[in-house]
């Protein structure tokens, strides 16, 4: 287990950019699911679990679940409860800023460039990763 979580983190610093991942946090990725491929875990640890958020973005007060995917991928299926901003036109939304906001996209790639994009903005805004990983009921 040990040396799969070493392992797993020197492939993390070439993707993160130098920014480390405790070795902690991989070791209790990989204990709570020794069955998942490391390309899964790597991703998870990158992107975010979205299962996680959620449960953090219910009990955060006055937040709002936004959907950075494009307008038909949202009419596919969504998270209940989420607001549709896509990507493609995040500069010029309307949302509030005294809210925090929990974006997720498909696989995380998205809403982590819209969170940064966002906080650029003003906004108090987290990426939580995306919809494919998602365990609970979508609304179509």
């Amino acid at each position: 287990m040990i040396v799969s979580a070493l392992f797993c983190r020197r492939s993390l610093d070439k993707h993160a950019k130098g920014q480390a991942t405790p070795l902690r946090n991989i070791t209790v990725i990989l204990t709570e699911f020794p069955f998942v491929r490391l390309q899964k875990v790597r991703h998870m640890i990158l992107f975010g679990n979205i299962n996680k958020g959620i449960e953090e973005y219910k009990t955060a007060p006055g937040a709002l679940l936004v959907d950075v995917r494009e307008a038909d991928e949202f009419q596919r299926g969504h998270i209940p409860g989420a607001v549709n901003e896509p990507l493609s036109g995040i500069a010029h939304t309307a949302l509030p800023k005294d809210k925090p906001l929990y974006l997720y996209c498909l696989r995380g790639t998205r809403s982590r460039r819209a969170a940064r994009i966002l906080k650029k903005m003003g906004y108090t805004a987290k990426s939580i990763g995306g919809i494919s990983n998602y365990r609970g009921t979508v609304e179509r």
